[in-house]
């Protein structure tokens, strides 16, 4: 199911949860792992000028530095990765959200994890571009068609094995699509589903559950929940782990503002806290373009 996932990670001497799911799931579905570090630009308007890992020292970014970093994550990543996988280490300048699209779009990457946040932003230092203020992972679920794994170090503790997926639904185009991504990977492991909405309650919600559910075929172990509540997020969360999901899957694109589609809070809010995966499913037709001027 995926043949090629892409790792993107912020650390070098470190070995985090994106590299150890990714390097798992490569291993398992026999797959060719990418890791991605990108040396994030320290000055707005040079993209070249990084600063070193190790030192802190601002410097023009070259080949001798970059391999450099590329063999601190083979020795930091190398044992969690483990021999019989297909693996290549990438290290390039520039603006994180920027090279993994590029990057993914060349490996044709059926998988993207990351992290749920670039934390590190503040601590090394860099400088965030007015033209591009976000998060990384907000700008490549934005432009990416395939899916967005998002794991955090709870979610790197325990093994993966896709048993129970909890699909989390607002009835959205990007929920249909999350859907469709949530049957595949539940045939192939034959897991069960559970469709959760958070409502006011009424009959809408219920009736809008069954149409939504009727989508689901009849050969996969099925339920669903309406809860209601204040903080989807919570409430998601909540059902998580009543359930003893081990994947959480969701749509990206929840609300309209302006004419534009964004990343709902939601996503964000469960991937920090969530103790398995969150794939991240965005409907194809409100994908941004990816402008790289």
């Amino acid at each position: 199911m995926f043949s090629r996932i892409l790792a993107a990670t912020d650390r070098v001497e470190v070995c985090d949860a994106t590299v150890a799911v990714a390097a798992q799931l490569a291993r398992e579905h026999q797959a060719e792992l990418r890791i991605l570090h990108v040396a994030e630009s320290s000055a707005a308007i040079d993209r070249e000028f990084v600063k070193h890992f190790k030192t802190g020292e601002e410097m023009v970014y070259n080949d001798a530095y970059g391999q450099t970093v590329r063999e601190a994550i083979e020795q930091a990543c190398g044992d969690v990765v483990g021999s019989g996988v297909n693996l290549r280490i990438d290290v390039t300048p520039g603006f994180p959200w920027m090279m993994i699209l590029k990057t993914a779009r060349k490996q044709r990457s059926s998988l993207i994890v990351m992290g749920p946040h670039a934390g590190r932003a503040r601590e090394i230092g860099v400088m965030r571009v007015p033209s591009h203020v976000g998060s990384t992972v907000q700008k490549v679920v934005q432009r990416e068609r395939c899916p967005v794994m998002l794991v955090n170090a709870q979610a790197a503790g325990a093994p993966l094995e896709f048993n129970k997926i909890l699909l989390s639904t607002d009835f959205s185009k990007s929920c249909e699509c999350a859907l469709a991504f949530a049957v595949d990977v539940a045939r192939k492991e034959g897991a069960s589903l559970t469709t959760f909405h958070m409502a006011s309650g009424g009959e809408e919600a219920a009736s809008e559950m069954r149409r939504f559910c009727g989508e689901v075929p009849g050969d996969i172990a099925h339920e669903h929940q309406i809860r209601e509540g204040q903080s989807p997020p919570e409430e998601i969360l909540k059902c998580a782990e009543e359930t003893g999901a081990d994947l959480i899957v969701m749509g990206s694109h929840t609300k309209e503002k302006g004419g534009r589609w964004y990343v709902g809070s939601a996503v964000e809010g469960v991937s920090l806290q969530a103790r398995c995966p969150v794939c991240v499913i965005t409907d194809p037709k409100v994908l941004r373009p990816l402008d790289l001027d």
